[in-house]
Order: C-alpha cells, then sequence, then structure tokens
C-alpha cells in the first residue's frame, strides 16, 4: 500500500504491514516526533543560527533572521543529524521557551506567549517603566512591564535600564522606546516620533512595533536633555522656566493669535500648565483654549488680569491644546505692556 504524509506533524503512514526496506519517510517520521512531540525551544529571539549547535537543539525563528535561517519565519527550526530542519508550526502548536520560561502558542500567524493570553493582559498595558533624568546625557527607564505589539506579550525589565553618555543633537525632541534585544529588555532614545496609537493610546515607534512608546524628552541649544521629573503621565519641568522653556515673550497681539508650545510639549500631548505673565496695567489677555467639539475650535476660557502698576500678574493655568500644540491669546486693544508665556509641565499619552 502506498504511503502518505500526514497534515499535522508530517508523519508519513499507510505502509502494508510486513513491508521492508527502509525508506527517507522513515526517517522523517522519526526526526518529527524527536523535534514535535513534548517540544521545547532555546530561543524565540535569535536571529543568527548558533556557531555548534548541539544534537537536538531547538528554535522559534524570528522575523529577519539569517544565514540558514533565512525565509524560514515563525518555523521550528531543529538541529537534527548535522542540519537544521525545519517545521512549519500549525495553529494551536505549543512550545515551552527555554529563554523566558514561558509556554507560546501558535494562533495561526505568530507565536503568543500564553501567560498575556490567560491573564487576558490588554495591548496597550503599561506599568512602572518610569523615565528619570540623571544628567545631560544620561537618562534612565525604571522597572515595570509594557505590552510590544511585535512579541504579542509583555516585557519586564526587571532593574532601572539607563542609556549615558548621549550625544544628542540640538534643540531637538527625542523619544525613549522599550524593546527586547536577544531576550533581554533594553531602551533606545531616537529622534523618530511615535506613531498614532495601535490601541487606545498605546504607541509605538514609527514603522517599527518592536519598539514600545515610553516618553519624550527635549535638548536645548547646546544638545543637553531638559532637566525633567516624572509624576504618572506628567513631565515637571525643573529650571527656570522664563529662561528655558518660555513659547511667547511679551506678545501684543489685539486678535486673536497662534502661540506653539511644540517645544515644549511632544506630540503625545494635548495638555501643558502654563504660567502666563501680563505686565500692561491697563488691558487684560483672553485665553483661548482648544475644543475639538466647538466651532470655531478655539474657545475663550478665562481672561489674564491687568498688571499692577509696574509690576507683572502672573496666572498658572492647566490647558488644553490643539493637536499640533497650539493655544490663542489677545488683548482687548492695543497694550503698552505684553503677555509671556512659559511651560511648566504636561501630560502625554503612552
Amino acid at each position: 500500500m502506498a504511503s502518505s504524509q500526514n497534515g499535522n506533524l508530517g508523519v508519513w503512514s499507510g505502509y502494508t504491514p510486513g513491508d521492508n526496506g527502509w525508506t527517507s519517510q522513515h526517517n522523517t517520521n522519526w526526526d518529527a516526533l524527536d523535534a514535535l512531540v513534548q517540544p521545547w525551544v532555546i530561543s524565540n529571539a535569535l536571529t543568527t543560527p548558533p556557531g555548534s549547535p548541539s544534537n537536538g537543539d531547538a528554535y522559534i525563528v524570528p522575523g529577519g533572521a539569517t544565514g540558514a535561517w533565512a525565509s524560514q519565519t515563525n518555523k521550528i527550526a531543529a538541529w537534527q543529524r548535522g542540519a537544521w530542519a525545519f517545521y512549519t508550526p500549525k495553529n494551536g502548536w505549543q512550545v515551552y521557551n527555554r529563554l523566558d520560561g514561558g509556554d507560546y502558542l501558535y494562533n495561526g500567524t505568530a507565536w503568543v506567549l500564553q501567560g498575556s493570553q490567560k491573564l487576558n493582559v490588554p495591548q496597550d498595558y503599561i506599568s512602572g517603566l518610569k523615565m528619570v533624568w540623571n544628567s545631560a546625557t544620561s537618562i534612565s527607564v525604571t522597572s515595570g512591564s509594557a505590552f510590544v505589539p511585535s512579541l504579542g506579550r509583555l516585557v519586564q525589565p526587571a532593574a532601572t535600564l539607563t542609556l549615558s553618555s548621549l550625544s544628542l543633537s540640538a534643540s531637538t525632541w527625542y523619544h525613549v522606546y522599550l524593546y527586547e534585544n536577544a531576550g533581554t529588555p533594553a531602551i533606545e532614545c531616537v529622534s523618530t516620533a511615535p506613531a498614532a496609537a495601535y490601541y487606545g493610546t498605546a504607541r509605538t515607534k514609527t514603522s517599527d512595533t518592536s519598539r514600545r512608546y515610553i516618553g519624550s524628552v527635549r535638548t536645548d541649544a547646546s544638545g543637553n536633555i531638559f532637566n525633567f521629573y516624572q509624576i504618572g503621565n506628567r513631565i515637571q519641568y525643573r529650571f527656570n522656566y522664563a529662561l528655558a522653556a518660555r513659547i511667547l515673550a511679551n506678545g501684543q497681539a489685539t486678535t486673536q493669535t497662534t502661540v506653539d508650545a511644540s517645544s515644549f510639549v511632544p506630540t503625545t500631548s494635548r495638555a501643558l500648565m502654563a504660567k502666563f505673565l501680563n505686565t500692561d496695567s491697563a488691558q487684560v489677555v483672553k485665553l483661548y483654549a482648544y475644543d475639538d467639539a466647538a466651532s470655531p475650535s478655539f474657545i475663550q476660557i478665562i481672561n489674564v488680569e491687568v498688571a499692577p502698576a509696574g509690576g507683572t500678574f502672573t496666572f498658572v493655568l492647566d490647558f488644553v491644546l490643539s493637536p499640533t500644540q497650539t493655544l490663542q491669546y489677545a488683548f482687548g486693544s492695543a497694550p503698552t505692556g505684553g503677555l509671556s508665556c512659559d511651560v511648566a509641565s504636561y501630560t502625554y499619552e503612552r
């Protein structure tokens, strides 16, 4: 009777009892059974095949693999009898991954850590991972965890991750991302902006779903990171705002005029705490915040009162910005003084 190959493990069967003659199909059977019964892999993050594998070593081939593993993404690569054998997974296959101690399920598209499914971790999950300013050239991210879309599971740094001796361009926004480097949590600080939210408010690096967005930092005219403190999703600047974070200096417009806050508010923010200073002793200043549902979109929310003779009226306000990080102001009539605005802090989404 002619043999045929089964559709799950690829084992051949259908031989006539009493057949003699060992064929390559029999070797295929034993190899498949050895690799796929009680399966385990050493790693799901190694992109370069190991140079000296031992008989029976197995790996899940990740995207971007090279050498003998090129174009074998998601397959189980097993070193058997001196060569790599590749097994194409079926929806529902499971393996144990020695790299992180996790049980992985193939869902027809990707290998997913089952712990994330059992715990029903949402795709936008993030906890901890607070940014810390260390110096003008160094930042850290504290321990915590975040769901990373390309992995389909959490990345969980157990200790603070630090970047030191950063060489950054002047007056530029940099964005901090969490990722996994060959199974080890890591962070990067780059100028590539985050993409639009992929789920809820969660974002990844543009064109790279292996990088989960953590937050943003700004450099000054010398390329130094501005001193900041993170509280939840709020970034508090810790410097003289009037010298470093001034977005309007002595403005005197009498019609609604736009003020751009994007120098000190990243693209992931729609709200800031601003310090307004009116030096005009006769004119109040109208302030306009953005309202997504209003027409026109900017609506007046408050007046900054006149300054005492020879002085300044100071007012601190939480402010809703436009999608491009702007607000508006206007004096009632031509002032002799002016309005200044400093950014003290902002909240952002991640």
